[in-house]
């Protein structure tokens, strides 16, 4: 039976970053301290650890040594240490690979308040058991995770140990010898800024070779799983338990340990048991980069437990709610139902569950490590989707309400956020630590007992005359049965998207995104992409948070603007919170605008006449700008407001400026930095006034454009992207922070992109890279898979241009030929490219700013601009269904993040159709896919070895422009030379 342990001693319901310990050697501890040494057969090494040991900082008085014996021939004899250390040295007879058993029962032997584990082959530094002890002296709940590095250890003797620790620092033993460091450690720390994002999976990083954990949060949380009896994955096990309950992972590079002997790879055996054990696991770890989530498919513990508790309610009334959660496409879930014994109905509504082991009327232990609970009230009525939604709008926050009229409000939460508050008493801890938000039912799919209002908002779409008319324009084409069934296919696929396409829109207003605060700090305002700013006499970032008097608001805060010598009380006050101090001054005082909200989603064909009505010669656009009498579109509104001004103006032609309209250039440049950024097309006169407050690029941009051939709706759109890639990567709220903290000495580089290009022809290894080596997006790796036997001559041109290659049988699928490139990537994203297509320069900096703008999953373009060799001609169709919701993609203009790909099961292990089981795999998990424009990418028909299998007609059919000839410059590609 789990038993919960005090609440934090610390500030109630504090995060460990907020929380000033103190420095080894700066405190006095008064906790007894046990550690428990796991052995088997090593005596030698044992011998060397035990001489780091006994020259330990932390008082010898309050400390004890537990040495379990996992059952060696023969066994280990007593231990004695110098000081009068008490060892102690407890057998357990020999079951097999024992470390999980090994660990409980030390634990069970030891008597301190604070249990810190240790291999026998990890030789800690003097202040090691010092820094893990001081983290649990403050937080109750807290797992301190050591470091280490591996060494060369050879002719190093235990007295030469012994004399440099006591002199404070054991690494001095191996200066010029070879030394590693676990680099997925590193990996996995940079990724979550050294665990305080609000990432899933922090539990990944725990390994119980060099943790500290309070003895009481050890047996709240159950210890070791002894059912792990081979080698591998047990660690990991027990921090997924411990990081559901609730506990704090606290990396502590204080707590260092010198493992003897350098890393080595698993050799074949313990490959084999590994693998084992990941199937293990998968069952015992409700996290999906541990599972496939894949229909049918059901799970020791679920990932979702959906609470709904019948009293008051017929029979008929849960019958309905049940079968609704069960019939969701998201199948990793339980139903915990809730029948009081006294319901007059009680046997009739358990007898209607008994048979399905997916219904539970009792939370047994494998239900209380599920990290997500759902609420939900016996009147609510969910979709297939609904459960996959609700769990990807809880990735950034740990509690989601969505209110339902006349029936109350589902409330989903992480399990781990609810412990926490739980345990200190706290129900605000939630928000404060992990964030709350509040998304609408209709949205997530819900229905209170009525589809009325969905279907009304679908019939009002459905009668949109642009949409009617392309309908028309079908019907008119059909000539055959396979021109009927491909329009009734199209149709469907339309209206599918016009059901689902403003969710987009819905998720950034009512929803907190987890990449913008970290939801494991106090929410007191002021985040932005991870970092808090706040501000004191400028408005430079919409999300910034205002000073409040002279010192600093609680929590961490990184950086502190101001247009003014800062005084002595705030430098004081940010040397304190460790914040950078920027002043700001001329040029750097131009608001950006917040891309969340002033972006071109919904960019499409002009709508209105209005500033349209131009003639090709320049004087009449001279006299239009001279008469300009200021009936201006909303200029009077603050850029970047969320109020819709943006969406009407981006329906227009274009958009005239001129420095009139404006009451100092300073509001001129945020004014027309938010319109480019928003994806209109803008007409302005006088800019050189604006050198040194508009960037480069941007006036570059404008000054390019020509307001004669805004007529043109090719032009018009070439001209938008032109404008927004420069607004959005020097003007908005995320470029003008990273500037502004590049200037306090923290660089913060965009995220890295691998690009996954996986082949089996030779013929185009060389156009594929020189399409790669092309794009302006710098932070770049290439992954290239050679799928099959692909010749010496194609791998050699390959060179430095790629990262990593990798060869790969031909009878591989070709999902499992992406699966093992992504495994090579590094990258924060992954990005496919197919090998035979044209891309242009800027085409994987439009993919991450879409990225940044939309908040989407998955990131990507139509296939609009398609060569067509059998007939030597170039097409373009969708024309006007860019920058918007849309599951129409084309599988080499990918683009998300590899932890996303790994949460929806990554690649189907498939032949073909990869890219489309991806959208649906995305889409059955509740994520979200953003479709920008198709600029800069032609789809190459060549007629040979295409796993995407249509015929020529198939496109042609769908044209709706075509060129004689292959016409890159069409789609704005510029080959270079």
């Amino acid at each position: 039976m789990h038993t919960e342990p005090p609440a934090s001693t610390g500030p109630a319901g504090a995060f460990w970053t907020d929380i000033d310990v103190p420095e080894p050697g700066d405190w006095t501890p008064t906790r007894t301290v046990s550690v428990v040494i796991t052995y088997y057969q090593a005596p030698d090494a044992l011998d060397i650890t035990l001489a780091a040991i006994g020259q330990q900082t932390y008082p010898q008085a309050l400390t004890e040594i537990v040495i379990v014996d996992d059952g060696s021939e023969p066994p280990l004899a007593e231990v004695r240490l110098p000081g009068d250390l008490p060892v102690k040295v407890v057998h357990q007879d020999d079951r097999g690979f024992g470390l999980a058993r090994a660990r409980n029962t030390g634990a069970a032997a030891a008597s301190g308040d604070i249990v810190v584990f240790l291999d026998c082959d990890m030789v800690p530094e003097p202040s090691w058991l010092e820094a893990h002890a001081r983290w649990h002296h403050h937080i109750p709940d807290a797992l301190s995770l050591g470091f280490r590095r591996h060494a060369d250890f050879a002719g190093i003797q235990a007295a030469a140990v012994e004399e440099a620790a006591s002199r404070g620092d054991v690494g001095v033993l191996f200066e010029g010898r070879q030394q590693e460091r676990p680099e997925w450690i590193e990996f996995h720390m940079s990724r979550t800024r050294d665990l305080t994002t609000g990432d899933d999976d922090l539990f990944r990083i725990v390994t119980g070779g060099n943790l500290g954990i309070r003895a009481d949060t050890l047996a709240a949380i159950g210890g070791y799983d002894e059912s792990f009896t081979q080698w591998g994955a047990e660690d990991t096990e027990f921090g997924y338990r411990a990081f559901t309950f609730g506990a704090q992972l606290i990396p502590e590079r204080r707590a260092l340990c010198w493992h003897q002997g350098l890393g080595n790879v698993p050799d074949s055996g313990e490959a084999a048991s590994l693998e084992e054990q990941r199937a293990k696991i998968a069952h015992l770890i409700a996290e999906p980069t541990f599972r496939r989530w894949t229909p049918g498919r059901s799970y020791l513990v679920p990932y979702a437990v959906v609470e709904i508790d019948a009293s008051g309610a017929s029979a008929k009334e849960i019958e309905r709610c049940v079968e609704g959660v069960l019939a969701n496409r998201f199948h990793d879930l339980v139903v915990l139902l809730s029948v009081p014994d006294d319901h007059p109905e009680a046997t009739l509504i358990l007898r209607k569950f008994d048979g399905d082991p997916r219904v539970v009327s009792a939370s047994g232990d494998t239900l209380q490590v599920a990290p997500v609970r759902i609420e939900l009230p016996v009147g609510v009525v969910m979709g297939d989707r609904s459960i996959g939604r609700i769990v990807q709008l809880l990735k950034g926050v740990g509690e989601l309400h969505i209110p339902v009229p006349g029936v109350g409000s589902v409330v989903a939460g992480k399990t781990r956020a609810r412990r926490s508050a739980e345990r200190c008493a706290d129900p605000g801890l939630i928000a404060r630590r992990y964030g709350s938000a509040t998304a609408s039912w209709r949205d997530v799919g819900l229905r209170g007992g009525t589809t009325r209002g969905r279907f009304s908002r679908f019939a009002t779409r459905f009668r949109d005359n642009s949409a009617a008319g392309k309908v028309l324009r079908r019907l008119r084409s059909v000539r055959s049965k396979e021109d009927a069934g491909a329009l009734l296919r199209w149709i469907s696929a339309g209206i599918r998207h016009r059901l689902t396409r403003d969710r987009f829109a819905a998720d950034r207003r009512s929803v907190s995104h987890g990449d913008d605060r970290p939801p494991t700090t106090e929410r007191l305002g002021g985040w932005i992409n991870g970092y808090r700013v706040v501000t004191t006499g400028v408005s430079i970032l919409p999300n910034a948070a205002a000073l409040q008097g002279g010192d600093l608001p609680p929590g961490r805060v990184d950086l502190v603007l101001t247009d003014e010598e800062p005084a002595d009380r705030l430098t004081s006050s940010a040397d304190e919170a460790g914040a950078a101090i920027v002043r700001v001054a001329g040029p750097m005082m131009v608001p950006a605008f917040d891309e969340r909200l002033v972006n071109p989603v919904g960019f499409g064909p002009v709508t209105s006449s209005q500033f349209g009505a131009l003639r090709s010669n320049d004087s009449a656009v001279g006299r239009w700008l001279e008469r300009f009498d200021g009936d201006k579109v909303d200029l009077d509104r603050t850029p970047g407001s969320p109020d819709g001004a943006d969406r009407r103006v981006r329906r227009l032609r274009f958009v005239a400026d001129h420095p009139a309209m404006h009451p100092s250039q300073v509001s001129r440049a945020a004014y027309l930095a938010a319109r480019c950024g928003a994806g209109v097309p803008v007409v302005a006169a006088d800019l050189a006034e604006l050198d040194g407050l508009v960037e480069p690029a941007l006036l570059v941009a404008l000054e390019s454009v020509v307001p004669e051939r805004l007529v043109d709706p090719v032009y018009r759109e070439l001209a938008s992207i032109g404008l927004r890639r420069a607004a959005l990567q020097e003007h908005s709220q995320s470029a003008t922070l990273r500037r502004l903290l590049a200037l306090a000495g923290r660089i913060v580089e965009p995220p890295l992109v691998s690009v996954v290009l996986a082949t089996n022809r030779a013929e185009f290894v060389a156009h594929s890279l020189d399409q790669i080596g092309e794009q302006d997006y710098p932070w770049l790796e290439v992954i290239l898979a050679l799928h099959g036997a692909v010749s010496g001559e194609a791998v050699d041109r390959a060179g430095e241009r790629v990262s990593k290659l990798l060869q790969l049988p031909a009878e591989m699928p070709f999902g499992e030929v992406l699966n093992a490139a992504t495994g090579a990537a590094t990258g924060d994203l992954v990005a496919k490219m197919d090998d035979d297509d044209w891309y242009g320069s800027h085409h994987i900096t439009d993919l991450v700013l879409a990225r940044e703008y939309s908040g989407a999953t998955l990131i990507g373009k139509g296939a609009e601009f398609v060569y067509l060799a059998g007939s030597n001609q170039t097409i373009r169709r969708f024309v006007g269904g860019a920058e918007s919701s849309s599951a129409t993609l084309a599988g080499g203009c990918l683009l998300l993040r590899r932890t996303d790909l790994i949460d929806v099961g990554s690649w189907r292990s498939v032949r073909k159709s990869v890219d489309q089981g991806l959208i649906e795999d995305v889409l059955r998990g509740g994520g979200s896919i953003y479709r920008t424009h198709g600029f800069e990418y032609v789809l190459n028909r060549h007629g040979t070895n295409h796993t995407w299998d249509s015929g020529d007609r198939y496109f042609s059919d769908q044209a709706e422009n075509s060129w004689d000839g292959l016409r890159l410059d069409v789609a704005g590609i510029y080959p270079a030379g």
